[in-house]
């Protein structure tokens, strides 16, 4: 990414994290990035420009347009079908990417876990249960961050001897 392309303010995307902060200019060639009340310099290799938030219609636009498709899943069936648990080792997510390097690894839980969160959210999730495993703590550092940014979280609680999380949404 180009530095100069971006304005301050600007919605930013920490690509090996998924982390969404606001820029905020740069230093000796890296982008300052705040999120919450830290501000991180980055690589401009390590950013992209967020992705808009959608425009979520109304239920009572939908039902005024096309019908919708009878494959999808009402809410209640995505609801009763959710399951509250993910294990983040790549053995259970996908067997298939043990070999891949590292960083690709941990960018695909990162992906995996963004889209359980936001599941569990949107179906109103009393409380998930995330498995990230004890390891370096790298993969626990960024379940954490992820976490904290949730902002229907109410609490964390540590689990499996500190390889796992136990999260409780307030909606």
């Amino acid at each position: 990414m180009n530095l100069g392309d971006l304005w301050i303010g600007d919605e930013v995307e920490i690509i090996r994290s998924g982390r969404i902060g606001k820029f905020l200019g740069t230093n000796k060639g890296k982008a300052r990035v705040q999120i919450k009340d830290k501000v991180l310099l980055v690589l401009p290799s390590g950013l992209r420009l967020a992705p808009e938030k959608k425009f979520q219609r109304s239920a009572e636009t939908e039902s005024k347009s096309e019908p919708k498709e009878s494959t999808q899943k009402s809410f209640f069936q995505e609801s009763y079908s959710f399951n509250p648990e993910i294990d983040l080792h790549i053995g259970a997510l996908q067997p298939s990417k043990k070999n891949d390097k590292p960083v690709a690894i941990l960018e695909f839980q990162l992906r995996k876990l963004r889209e359980f969160l936001d599941n569990a959210v949107r179906l109103r999730a009393p409380k998930v249960h995330i498995i990230h495993g004890r390891g370096t703590g790298t993969l626990r550092m960024e379940t954490m961050h992820m976490i904290e940014g949730i902002p229907e979280k109410v609490s964390i609680f540590p689990t499996n001897n500190d390889g796992g999380v136990t999260v409780y949404f307030k909606y």
